[in-house]
């Protein structure tokens, strides 16, 4: 999917297809989303966008307005390619990615 090295991968027991987080080291709701997908053992992948170089951070925030119509609001999930979300709720990601 999205070809940027940025990335960090977190193991998990729960396959819930690909799931990409578009995150801010200093987002109260960016770590409670990382917090609560690990503590449901989700497999998935962030990256901290407030950490990357100044182009490269252009970069990521043209390419998510390009491919999904929307600017980059924090956490920014990305499930299977398609479907997004943008902030954190507990119980719409819950549902989304089919945790109980």
């Amino acid at each position: 999917m999205e070809a940027h090295q940025g990335f960090q991968t977190v193991d998990g027991h729960v396959d819930a297809g690909e799931i990409r987080i578009y995150a801010l080291s200093t987002c109260g709701f960016c770590r409670r989303a990382i917090a609560f997908l690990k503590e449901k053992g989700v497999r998935f992948s962030y990256m901290h966008v407030d950490e990357l170089p100044p182009d490269e951070k252009q970069s990521v925030k043209d390419m998510i307005r390009e491919r999904y119509g929307k600017p980059l609001q924090y956490p920014f999930l990305v499930h299977n390619g398609t479907i997004t979300l943008t902030g954190f709720d507990r119980t719409q990601w819950s549902r989304m990615l089919g945790l109980s």
